[in-house]
């Protein structure tokens, strides 16, 4: 077997699960590269420190050195400084990568852990033939380095290196079932000597033993390591503590026994046996709830959902029914073949079950709806009826043992096939190990270890956290700049961006402002700008065409104006709405406006305008047409107006109103008969509520 620093760093009894990660790394990468010092893998970036974005940096890019650039590596991150993993990349190439994190939470304690690894070779599998015999059962210390199997006597040996640590002897027969406390320290076997024996994990001396008055079958640890609950072939369960050798609860069956299982909780235990019933019984006794639904051939395996909430069992009538945990009313029945199934497993977080078949296939089903499961996914691969079905502690990895002396491993992500493991003879049960990196298949010829997972050459984490964050607010000023201008002459007005924070944040792409001014006083006439526009009484709403938000300071547009109305006039240009284009949380702005100052004279005498909106001077323009003289006059504003003609003694000899489309025009137009007219010239007058315009004209 190849000596990596994995390898010793296990034989020495350190793991990732009992050791901090950075020790961890630092010490394997230490013995990994005694011969070759330079090749160190480094993280290079995020060095720490870094705040990205959620919605700007979607991509980070990582990068690592100490490594050939055709090497492939796993990366891994943590949101919360390296309390729990997720994998990112599997073979990541070329020093760097492209982290895409939009899924990933707001955090502000990332890292990332990089590692180089190699795929498992049959040197890192162990074979542990010492029992000379069916090796019926096995279980794990917690911490992953050492287990125990069932043989015709309990064996320790080490997980790594398949060296026996000790037989633990004692019993006068056969051993059924091997459990190790949750807490490490004890060991429970269960024996056909009539007996359960509790076992010191640390010095291998029997603590106690447990008498019972025929075969035991099974012997359990509860989650707190203080019960242990068995069943014998005299058709009772009981209940031990484990610092005495007396039952506390015992529980009796009108036939035998066939499985027993605890309560994620430890509370409740449940049992299955031949008279088709599964019983839920409290710990400290009582009478038991009955799940009934099975009709014959009784029920081979019961167990309880990871919340305690259901029951899944396993009857010799080829169903697999589930009932309600509390009330023990049957919640579904499994639709499944005629040949029957064999055992279940539920996923850890309680919502798939699979079901391993005799007709040598394993389905899983979706359980998580109120009253019918679906099945998800149907495999095959084996040819022979399945013994026993186990998840892996994140649901990911499903691993299945045959009597045909396979193990399949399914990926239960991508819904295929993994890895398949061949045994020279039947199975009879899997585990995996704590941290899912190996399995522990024992079968009718030895006990093995099987490293499942890629091994780990060296590591690097990131020393400093970095933070993926919201985008601050992002904030801007939108001004219009003001001017003194005479009446008639132009001015410029420019929309300035400006005070800008954060805008690159903002994920804005282009911003429509709208404008309100008073267009009496000023008339814009950069029209190639406006995308709609909406009058109220002397102001003007204009919308531009939207424009792309720039991220700094600058001139979003210029805006000419002509003025057109005066005497010192102020006015202003004033930014009214801003439409913002994008996905992002946007920008808020706030907004300012200088003076326009509007200068000259712009009523003759005090009273005539000069000057109309369009920043034409008021006129009366007149055209002879033979006969006809032809009058054009230019109004100042849409409101009602007088033409009037009157001859030098003071007659009206013409007058006539605007109508309203003319209003609306702001002109009108009017043809007299010159030859109704007497000889002399003539007055032409336009007048309205704020106007007057006057022309002397002659007949002729």
């Amino acid at each position: 077997m190849p000596v990596d620093g994995v390898h010793l760093l296990q034989t020495l009894g350190i793991t990732m699960s009992n050791m901090p990660l950075r020790w961890l790394v630092l010490a394997a990468t230490a013995i990994v590269f005694v011969a070759d010092l330079s090749a160190q893998l480094t993280i290079v970036k995020p060095n720490g420190g870094e705040i990205f974005y959620i919605n700007r940096d979607r991509i980070i890019p990582i990068e690592w050195t100490g490594v050939d650039d055709t090497l492939a590596v796993q990366i891994f991150v943590s949101p919360n400084d390296g309390t729990s993993w997720t994998l990112v990349a599997d073979s990541a190439r070329g020093l760097t990568y492209q982290w895409d994190a939009s899924k990933f939470p707001v955090a502000s304690a990332y890292r990332v852990l990089i590692q180089q690894v190699r795929p498992p070779a049959p040197a890192d599998n162990v074979t542990y033939a010492r029992h000379f015999t069916n090796v019926l059962d096995g279980s794990w210390a917690p911490n992953g380095t050492r287990v125990v199997t069932a043989g015709a006597e309990p064996h320790v040996w080490d997980a790594e290196t398949g060296a026996t640590l000790s037989v633990l002897s004692g019993h006068d027969d056969a051993v059924n079932t091997v459990d190790w406390s949750k807490d490490s320290l004890l060991i429970i076997s269960a024996s056909d000597d009539n007996t359960a024996r509790l076992w010191d994990a640390t010095t291998y001396q029997a603590v106690r033993t447990y008498t019972h008055p025929d075969v035991v079958r099974e012997a359990r640890f509860d989650a707190t390591s203080k019960f242990i609950a068995t069943y014998a072939r005299d058709d009772r369960a009981r209940i031990f503590p484990t610092a005495s050798g007396v039952a506390s609860a015992q529980f009796s069956h009108p036939a035998t026994v066939n499985d027993i299982s605890w309560s994620a909780s430890g509370d409740r235990i449940v049992t299955g046996s031949d008279d088709n019933l599964a019983t839920i019984y409290n710990r400290t006794g009582g009478l038991g709830l009955k799940l009934r639904g099975h009709v014959q051939a009784g029920v081979l395996q019961a167990e309880f959902s990871p919340d305690g909430a259901l029951v899944a069992t396993v009857g010799g009538d080829a169903t697999v029914r589930l009932f309600n945990s509390t009330n023990g009313r049957q919640r579904d029945s499994l639709s499944v073949v005629d040949e029957g199934v064999r055992c279940l497993d539920f996923s850890p977080d309680g919502t798939r079950l699979a079901v391993g078949m005799s007709d040598s296939t394993v389905t899983v089903w979706d359980i998580t709806a109120p009253d019918t499961a679906k099945l998800i996914v149907r495999f095959g691969g084996h040819t022979s009826y399945l013994v026993d079905v186990e998840w892996n502690s994140d649901g990911t990895m499903l691993a299945t043992a045959s009597n045909d002396a396979s193990v399949q491993i399914f990926d239960m992500v991508a819904l295929r096939q993994f890895r398949r493991l061949p045994h020279p003879g039947p199975l009879n049960t899997i585990a995996w190990s704590p941290d899912d990196t190996r399995i522990m298949t024992t079968a009718v010829d030895a006990a093995r270890i099987w490293r499942i997972k890629s091994i780990v050459l060296q590591a690097d984490t990131s020393d400093n956290v970095f933070s993926i964050s919201p985008p601050p607010p992002a904030f801007a000023r939108l001004r219009t700049t003001g001017d003194t201008v005479m009446i008639g002459d132009r001015l410029q007005s420019e929309l300035r961006l400006e005070a800008t924070s954060f805008l690159a944040l903002a994920d804005i792409d282009s911003i429509a402002v709208s404008l309100r001014y008073n267009y009496t006083m000023i008339d814009l006439e950069t029209r190639d700008l406006v995308a709609g526009e909406v009058d109220s009484a002397d102001m003007r709403t204009v919308t531009l065409k939207a424009v792309p938000l720039p991220l700094t300071e600058a001139i979003i547009d210029v805006l000419t104006f002509r003025a057109t109305l005066g005497t010192d006039s102020l006015t202003r240009v004033r930014v009214r709405g801003v439409r913002q284009i994008g996905s992002g949380p946007g920008v808020t702005f706030d907004t300012a406006s200088a003076d326009i100052l509007v200068r000259g004279i712009c009523r003759e005498g005090g009273t005539p305008r000069l000057f109309n909106p369009n920043g034409q001077q008021l006129s009366i323009a007149v055209a002879r047409r033979g006969s006809m003289i032809d009058l054009d006059v230019a109004l100042a504003e849409a409101m009602p107006a007088t033409l009037t003609v009157v001859d030098m003694l003071g007659r009206v000899v013409f007058a006539d109103q605007a109508t309203a489309d003319e209003q609306q025009r702001k002109s009108m137009t009017r043809s007299i008969d010159a030859s109704a007219l007497a000889s002399g010239p003539y007055i032409i007058s336009v007048t309205s509520a704020t106007e007057r315009a006057t022309i002397l004209v002659s007949k002729q």
